[in-house]
């Protein structure tokens, strides 16, 4: 568990050490933010994949919520250890081999939600793949796009609405709760959003009982709900 960079890359026709890519994972989450090495602030330089963690034996898989990824980027099962602050891994379905350099330390103040559903202010509840995750400093915040499914489900006051697609850009934001401001987006595939805080651009999630958290988004309004995947006992909301 915890955060790590990169550091190589290295299959049978790419040795890549530039690229700049970032995994945080918890127990059961991960996210990745890859930057390729031209990355000139154009989004579709700019790839990641989120998803669920399975681990039996030295073998872990990573099983993806959703993903942009580029044909060279390393398959999603491989075996894995520890030499030190390093995580090796080796790919289980080609020659592809890893070297991740660890960024935190083992730690309790961890927390991982995982996004239910999520409602717009007119009613509109949109099915959506998300995570978010917070490992000491850091934090991640994954969401996929976003599809409506039906106009005025919950709404307080039913209305006659037709159905609609809501094609959210999918995001995967990396950042640090105390940084230039509190909870800094430092990274993220959508590069408007580096620099911004947290808290303006999404809101925090709160918890609401100790399997439910819930988070109100202001621009553009929305509501959240997301379950409890995983909650370490040192864990402290710190705004």
């Amino acid at each position: 568990m915890g955060l790590w960079r990169r550091r190589l890359l290295e299959t049978e026709i790419l040795h890549d050490t530039d690229s700049e890519v970032w995994r945080l994972q918890t127990g059961q989450l991960y996210a990745d933010l890859h930057l390729s090495s031209s990355d000139s602030g154009r989004i579709g330089l700019r790839r990641g994949v989120a998803g669920e963690l399975q681990m039996q034996g030295d073998m872990l898989t990573w099983q993806s919520w959703f993903a942009n990824l580029a044909p060279t980027d390393i398959g999603d099962c491989g075996h894995v250890w520890l030499e030190g602050q390093k995580l090796i891994t080796q790919s289980a379905r080609t020659s592809g081999l890893e070297i991740w350099e660890r960024v935190t330390p083992p730690t309790d103040d961890r927390l991982a939600l995982v996004l239910q559903d999520e409602c717009s202010a007119y009613g509109d509840w949109r099915s959506r793949r998300g995570l978010f995750a917070v490992f000491g400093e850091h934090f991640v915040l994954a969401l996929d796009r976003s599809l409506c499914l039906a106009g005025g489900g919950r709404a307080a006051k039913p209305q006659q609405r037709t159905f609609a697609v809501f094609r959210l850009d999918p995001e995967i934001s990396f950042g640090v709760r105390h940084g230039r401001v509190s909870w800094e987006i430092q990274r993220s595939t959508l590069p408007y959003r580096e620099g911004q805080s947290l808290l303006a651009a999404h809101g925090l999630p709160e918890p609401v009982s100790p399997s439910e958290w819930r988070q109100q988004v202001q621009i553009p309004s929305a509501f959240r709900r997301w379950r409890v995947a995983e909650i370490g006992p040192g864990f402290t909301l710190q705004l």
